[in-house]
């Protein structure tokens, strides 16, 4: 019985010992995963994917290697993927302030593609979103009044009645709507009731601090009834001032926080007010900065 033991002790041994020779070093195992995450990381980057492979690259952090191989080539990627999501931001806030939404959002999808989780670039495709839906209900819209206008206009009053009706109703928006949807231009009636919808838009619009489109509604009543000496002159040149103002404050908050979106309000401020020297200045030194913190950033990403 003891013999018999003593060849199962020793049977056991034999397998425990070849299986311990068969492990390769847990030392090997790292070292074969460093290298196809470095390779990895190296041909992510050679095909742009750049987020992708900083997040390579940032995996290699926690195993404490020697070397400073692994924070160079982070501190590198995140050097290149500022300096493109500050290209790209610029880019997409210059074609949404142009109302060029479909490029805005490529370029907001870029800035995602470089920053997977920024919820900022997330609001704004968000915000773009929600301005396309908005355009596609007023298409929609329009296309029923153009119906309804069909019936209407064989209707006895006809177009000048629906109007006169909208206006009793203080529905302007809705007179509005009815004057896009007209074939030809407006006559003298239309033109007078349409001329009184956009003035009663304008001064609500003001009224709640909403200055753009107030501008817009004015604007549209100078077009119908265009007059030299209008007194709604003076009054768009003035809100175009306030608004010129409004946007110059926000550029020079922003700009310590965000150069590009400090460049697109300072823009739009001279949009407003093209005469405005604080804003043209400001501007100036805005755009000088950021092309020295550009070349910076080249400088440091090429050594």
């Amino acid at each position: 019985m003891n013999s018999c033991h003593s060849r199962l002790i020793a049977a056991c041994l034999s397998a425990f010992m070849t299986a311990c020779v068969s492990i390769p070093p847990l030392q090997d195992s790292v070292s074969v995963y460093v290298e196809q995450q470095k390779a990895s990381a190296r041909a992510l980057e050679n095909q742009g994917r750049f987020a992708e492979s900083l997040s390579r690259w940032r995996s290699l952090l926690a195993l404490d290697l020697p070397g400073a191989e692994v924070p160079d080539a982070i501190d590198k990627l995140e050097r290149i993927i500022s300096t493109k999501v500050a290209h790209a931001w610029r880019e997409a806030e210059a074609a949404y302030t142009r109302e060029d939404n479909r490029r805005g959002d490529t370029w907001m999808l870029k800035v995602l593609a470089l920053e997977p989780g920024s919820e900022k670039a997330r609001r704004r495709l968000a915000a773009s979103k929600s301005v396309r839906n908005r355009a596609q209900l007023d298409k929609k819209s329009s296309q029923e009044t153009q119906q309804r206008l069909v019936r209407e206009r064989r209707a006895p009053g006809g177009i000048n009645h629906t109007l006169e009706a909208l206006k009793k109703q203080h529905d302007y928006a809705g007179m509005l709507a009815v004057g896009r949807a007209m074939e030809g231009p407006p006559d003298t009636q239309s033109t007078e009731l349409l001329y009184h919808a956009n003035l009663a838009l304008a001064d609500q619009a003001e009224q709640s601090n909403n200055l753009e489109a107030a501008l817009t509604h004015l604007q549209a009543a100078l077009i119908l009834k265009p007059h030299s000496d209008d007194p709604l002159a003076s009054r768009v040149h003035n809100i175009r001032g306030k608004l010129s103002t409004v946007w110059y404050r926000q550029g020079i908050q922003l700009v310590n926080v965000d150069l590009t979106q400090a460049i697109a309000a300072l823009e739009k401020s001279l949009s407003y007010n093209a005469d405005n020297q604080a804003a043209q200045r400001k501007l100036k030194q805005t755009r000088t900065l950021f092309h020295n913190l550009q070349r910076i950033q080249a400088k440091s990403t090429q050594q």
